[in-house]
């Protein structure tokens, strides 16, 4: 309770680490000093509905409309309007944002409409990736390997158990080959172990085919009684088939019979372990390797301490990793000092960059091109920086002082292509893909923009870039691609996203090749119930939750307990995760725990972000906390649009969420002072979801006050808009806003005995349910154009399969 009082005193300004929260007290605000518009009656506002086109949309009811809201009074009429009081006294009603006073609500609420179909995703130039031709690449893959490289061993040994074996195997038959050995074992007859060595072998490069060989045997033998060399081959099967507790097993006897330790084995086991969060054994496993072996390449650091950052975010894990390497005085990569230095730099404490940066100077590092680069991409994260670097010729200057490492010319320009995406510069990205000198740096860089584009949700552009780069460059079929476009599919239709999988694992099965065999595993989603199980959305399975320790939380529901269990291991708290928990946390105990976490990760958990302070907000009022300015939502509100470093790092969606506690305490004039701000930033909502999330918001906001034109104009924009991916929840949720509110609005009948709002109320509430049709009719042309889409996907991804086996041939 100590660290509680802490956190939520008087004094928090003062004594903890973040003055910016919006829990900080501040002055009372004073109701009746602010603008409080709770009424639709504006007279001085001139109703002009030409900013947005509404075809086909009947006069009539912009009309009557305007008529009523001179008539009406708002839903709620318990409180008093200040902007009311202004007009009656012959001033026009202003509100502020940070003290500037904005026009009439008319005059920007059409900008805001209007961002409902200006997502992100629509303003972007991804067309801009297929510009040109790629012809030049093709020299890049006419040495490549063949799409499934042939083994050294094959045909080169008898099966006296399959004599047939031999035959299938020089023929390259591995699947006919498989099929033979499975059908023999079935029927009782084994390959003795010498022969499964030996097959083993000869389909390793087949990963798929020799892991199912290895498990369909594992019921035969003791696959732990094989030789050192057949265990390794093995333990890099389970791994590429995700086959977490084989790999445990085999492990253990590894590490028991093994004269040394394979760097490219102990490799593999911290990733193993690190993914299923067994920390503890990745670091007792990496602290006697260290400590007992005589000499260990540099990739094993590199490779250890990227994977615990990204398991646990813990700088102290990986700082105390590093000095353990360098107290052996073993060698450490240049790019490993660099990931260290920023990973130090933003997340560590001074006393660990200085301890870091002498150790650079000591090693005579300080200044080496890869730190110096840490400091130049920083710098470049501004836009305005980045295009200066471009057009004041600092890149041709960068690629002159590089160009005699081509690793680090290679690493400038990967640096340089996630920059350029993440600011929409894909001319820019495109050309450093076109300069690519070899395979190994143009798969990296093209992996970075199929990541990018799955992100954005741009399947077609996707689709289209890998079949230019086939059929200009040669680029060949690998299973990233296939699962790179069912991902994006499925983020970019979530209400389609079952069917989506089904057509897509189909197409696994009956792939004849069994290239992506794998995929079969990874390619499944998970319903989000938020939304009433009409989402879902990709899950990563991992194959190896009997060796998970049971701290991992459950992905829907983790508990306190859980996140408390995971620190304790090193593995750091996410935001995600804790406003999860919270949201599931059942009691003030439980949440006084989460507080206290929260004051004790502020750096990790970002606690200043405003959607973490809105969470934070609601819960404790749930409890009925005590809290500095009280828990009226008013005030938070305020404090909220007050705090400008707060709100100029706030997502489209944490304004939304302002929006709708705006609406639904009736604080509409706060509300507007956050659509102003919407419009002044020219802030977009990011996708196709955050469009028809903030299409529902305006709805509510409008309905509720009854301001009827914008209501229709956002419902006119929804169904104009070809780039809303419509999903039946939005539907549904904009029948339950007509359901609510229809209640409402009858009532009022009673108190007009010219009938006139009857006769209003009819037909706003007719074109509404005409609208609700027309979407619901729309949802089933875009169902019918996403099968579409998918067939033609999956048909691309046929020929392509096709086109590659033909040329080995």
């Amino acid at each position: 309770m100590t660290e509680l009082r802490r956190c939520f005193s008087n004094s928090l300004s003062i004594n903890y680490p973040s003055a910016k929260l919006l829990h900080i007290p501040l002055a009372d605000v004073d109701r009746s000093s602010i603008s409080h518009v709770n009424s639709i009656v504006r007279e001085n506002q001139p109703v002009d509905v030409t900013f947005i086109s509404h075809s086909g949309l009947s006069p009539s009811i912009i009309g009557s409309t305007q008529e009523i809201k001179k008539t009406s009074s708002p839903l709620s009429i318990h409180k008093t309007s200040h902007s009311e009081n202004l007009i009656s006294e012959g001033i026009h009603p202003e509100s502020t944002v940070n003290g500037t006073a904005i026009s009439t609500p008319l005059d920007y609420v059409s900008d805001v409409i209007s961002s409902i179909s200006q997502t992100n995703e629509t303003v972007r130039h991804y067309y801009d990736l297929l510009q040109g031709s790629f012809e030049s690449l093709r020299t890049l893959f006419d040495q490549s390997s063949s799409l499934s490289p042939k083994s050294d061993a094959a045909g080169n040994s008898e099966y006296r158990t399959i004599p047939s074996l031999a035959r299938m195997l020089k023929d390259r038959c591995f699947v006919t080959a498989y099929t033979t050995v499975k059908q023999t074992f079935d029927q009782g007859n084994f390959l003795t172990p010498t022969e499964l060595e030996q097959l083993i072998l000869e389909l390793y490069p087949q990963k798929t085919l020799a892991y199912s060989l290895v498990l369909l045997y594992s019921q035969k033998y003791d696959i732990t009684a094989f030789d050192t060399t057949t265990i390794c081959r093995m333990l890099m099967l389970s791994h590429s088939n995700n086959d977490y507790s084989m790999f445990d097993k085999l492990f253990t006897t590894y590490l028991n019979v093994s004269d040394s330790t394979d760097p490219s084995i102990l490799s593999i086991a911290f990733k193993v372990y690190l993914d299923t969060d067994n920390v503890s054994m990745a670091n007792q496993i990496f602290n006697q390797s260290v400590l007992t072996e005589p000499e260990l390449p540099c990739f094993l650091l590199d490779k250890y301490l990227k994977n615990l950052k990204r398991t646990t975010r813990n700088v102290g894990l990986c700082y105390t990793a590093y000095r353990l390497w360098l107290s052996k005085d073993f060698v450490t990569w240049p790019k490993t000092d660099a990931f260290m230095y920023k990973f130090v730099r933003d997340c560590g404490s001074s006393e660990q960059l200085d301890w870091f940066m002498g150790s650079l100077a000591r090693r005579n590092r300080a200044t080496n091109p890869e730190i110096l680069l840490v400091d130049l991409m920083l710098k470049l994260r501004k836009r305005t920086e980045l295009d200066l670097f471009y057009s004041q010729g600092d890149y041709q200057k960068w690629v002159g002082l590089l160009s005699g490492s081509n690793f680090l010319l290679d690493e400038f320009e990967t640096k340089l292509i996630d920059l350029n995406l993440s600011q929409g510069n894909y001319q820019r990205a495109r050309t450093i893909l076109i300069n690519s000198d070899t395979e190994k740096h143009f798969l990296r860089r093209l992996d970075k923009i199929i990541v990018h584009l799955k992100e954005y949700r741009q399947t077609k552009t996707l689709v289209s870039l890998l079949s230019k780069l086939h059929s200009e460059a040669g680029l060949k079929i690998h299973e990233i691609y296939p699962e790179a476009i069912w991902d994006s599919l499925v983020k970019q239709y979530p209400q389609f996203s079952t069917d989506i999988t089904k057509k897509f694992n189909y197409f696994v099965e009956q792939d004849r090749s069994h290239i992506f065999r794998s995929l079969l595993k990874g390619m499944k989603v998970e319903k989000d119930w938020r939304s009433d199980g009409a989402f879902a959305y990709p899950s990563k399975n991992i194959n190896g939750k009997d060796i998970c320790n049971d701290l991992t939380p459950l992905p829907d529901n983790p508990s306190i307990d859980a996140i408390e269990s995971r620190i304790r291991c090193g593995i750091n708290p996410t935001q995600h995760k804790v406003v999860k928990a919270m949201r599931y946390c059942e009691n003030i105990d439980q949440f006084n725990r989460i507080v206290t976490l929260i004051c004790h990760h502020p750096k990790e958990l970002k606690m200043e972000d405003l959607g973490f302070q809105i969470q934070l907000f609601w819960k404790q009022r749930q409890f009925k906390m005590n809290m500095p300015g009280g828990r009226s939502v008013r005030n938070f509100l305020c404090r909220a649009i007050e705090n400008m470093d707060s709100l100029d790092r706030a997502t489209m969606r944490n304004l939304m969420e302002l929006i709708m506690m705006s609406t639904k305490f009736e604080d509409f004039d706060l509300g507007y002072q956050i659509l102003k701000y919407i419009r002044v930033k020219k802030l977009r909502p990011a996708c196709s979801d955050d469009a028809q999330r903030l299409s529902y918001c305006l709805v509510n906001f409008f309905f509720k006050q009854k301001d009827f034109e914008s209501l229709v104009l956002v419902l006119e924009r929804v169904k104009e808009d070809p780039n809303i991916n419509l999903n039946p929840f939005f539907i549904k949720s904009l029948v339950r806003l007509k359901e609510k509110y229809t209640t409402l609005l009858l009532e009022e009948e009673d108190e007009d005995p010219e009938n006139f709002r009857k006769s209003v109320y009819m037909k706003l509430l007719n074109y509404y349910d005409k609208t609700i049709c027309e979407l619901n009719k729309k949802y089933r042309t875009e169902r019918s154009q996403v099968e579409k889409e998918v067939d033609d996907d999956l048909q691309f991804l046929s020929s392509w399969i096709r086109d590659d086996l033909h040329r080995e041939q």
